[in-house]
């Protein structure tokens, strides 16, 4: 070995592999005085930590330090409380009293006459006890189970006399030995029980010649080929009724079960935890809001009822602050729409059918139902009940006061009850124009409404 000298004290150190440059002396002065300089610095780290752990976990700590100050330290008054403290946890947990109730003569000599045979389990089973109750009575008494005892020649005759004849367990009792010890001498010896004698042959070695050739093309003709699905057209594992295993399974899907429901008792679709729908909408799902954070009944998307009516208001301005964007910057949107179009030709074809029905339905006045949720639609019945404009009770429809093609929307502001020859008379016209058409005088609903949209308008502006 290479002799180094050390760089802080000038004494002469063997050379390592590790490239040492200090002796061990030094390196222990180095790490105390960087512990010392390291605690100075993060002292008030520690403190926190510690407060902050002692305010999470106060009570597992006072738990601590009162079974620390009830144990006595001599050692007899020790004894006393141990033996205390044991009933106790007798009288707190019934069902485990076995481990702590001493075992009896006649329970002993059950040990010494079984060990051998049965494991621990089937002895606490038989005398009503724990597994590891047993294992550590057995130790007590000196009680091992060596699988390592030597096996005399009458053992091992015995064995190859009888294997075939009695199982493990009966050669365990009259041998006095464990199940495992007499399965792993008989895999040593390579002594077992015979098989079907025809496993694991083909059918040549069996039967042999045209026999064998008959069986290949039977058992060949049993297995599905693959077949050329006539719905997907394409070649596929057989399932039934000529088609393939994902075609058959959507044209006959399996049945769902139907149970009763526990609060009304009805046989109904259940929606969640043994309930129908509509029980489960009395009952409601209570949780703490996104929005708010309060504990409230769940509307949705995890919002409260206040706060998800709220942000339905925010998405009608939200829409008219956009129209006013694409006013101003009509050559940036179409840029967008074009690469859109471009990179999904799938989606633009149906946007594009959904637009013609739509525009069909606006010619015919039939769009009042399209894009209004049931709960408007009843909220509007209850409203106003009857026509606006002339006050008919029959083939009510839901009419818009700024139609659709003239930037209307869906909004509570903008709908009112018509019959259907108001609505279809009316069409695309201004309300106030076509009143004066007909001579019929401006209901005071429909002026109310106006207004409250122009204060709608005015506001985003002024934003």
């Amino acid at each position: 070995m290479k002799l180094v000298i050390c760089n802080s004290c000038g004494k002469d150190i063997e050379h390592n592999s590790n490239n040492q440059k200090y002796c061990k002396g030094c390196v222990k002065l180095k790490s105390k005085e960087y512990h010392k300089i390291y605690n100075e610095k993060n002292k008030n780290k520690k403190k926190e930590t510690g407060r902050i752990y002692y305010i999470n976990n106060c009570e597992k700590i006072k738990k601590r330090v009162r079974t620390y100050n009830s144990i006595p330290k001599n050692k007899e008054k020790r004894k006393i409380y141990s033996e205390k403290k044991r009933l106790n946890y007798i009288l707190k947990y019934p069902h485990l009293c076995h481990i702590f109730i001493p075992y009896t003569k006649l329970e002993e000599i059950f040990l010494k006459d079984n060990y051998l045979i049965k494991t621990n389990k089937e002895l606490g089973q038989e005398l009503g006890r724990n597994k590891n109750s047993i294992a550590g009575k057995l130790r007590k008494m000196g009680f091992k189970r060596n699988l390592s005892l030597s096996w005399t020649k009458k053992e091992i005759d015995f064995l190859n006399k009888n294997y075939l004849i009695k199982g493990h367990i009966e050669l365990a009792r009259i041998l006095k030995r464990t199940r495992n010890s007499i399965s792993h001498k008989l895999s040593r010896l390579k002594l077992k029980k015979p098989t079907h004698p025809y496993k694991g042959l083909t059918y040549e070695e069996i039967y042999g010649g045209e026999k064998a050739k008959e069986l290949k093309e039977n058992a060949k003709k049993r297995k599905k080929p693959p077949i050329i699905c006539p719905v997907c057209n394409k070649l596929k594992k057989h399932c039934g009724h000529g088609l393939c295993v994902q075609c058959y399974r959507k044209r006959y899907p399996p049945k769902k079960k139907i149970n009763a429901c526990k609060d009304c008792g009805e046989r109904k679709k259940i929606f969640a935890k043994s309930l129908c729908r509509k029980c489960w909408g009395k009952i409601g799902v209570v949780i703490i809001c996104k929005q708010c954070g309060k504990k409230e009944k769940h509307q949705a998307r995890g919002l409260c009822k206040r706060c998800y009516s709220k942000l339905e208001q925010s998405k009608e301005t939200q829409k008219i602050s956009h129209r006013k964007w694409y006013e101003q910057n009509k050559v940036k949107a179409k840029r967008k729409v074009k690469d859109w179009r471009e990179k999904n030709p799938l989606k633009r074809k149906r946007t594009v059918i959904k637009y013609n029905t739509k525009k069909r339905l606006i010619l015919q006045g039939h769009i009042y139902a399209q894009g209004i949720s049931q709960k408007d639609q009843r909220k509007i019945f209850n409203r106003d009940m009857v026509c606006v404009y002339k006050g008919c009770q029959t083939n009510l429809t839901i009419d818009h006061l700024i139609p659709i093609t003239k930037n209307g929307t869906n909004a509570f502001n903008n709908l009112v009850v018509a019959c259907q020859s108001c609505n279809s008379s009316k069409s695309n016209k201004d309300v106030i124009e076509w009143c004066k058409e007909k001579n019929i005088k401006v209901p005071l609903i429909v002026l109310e409404l106006l207004d409250k949209q122009k204060e709608q308008t005015n506001l985003l502006n002024i934003l």
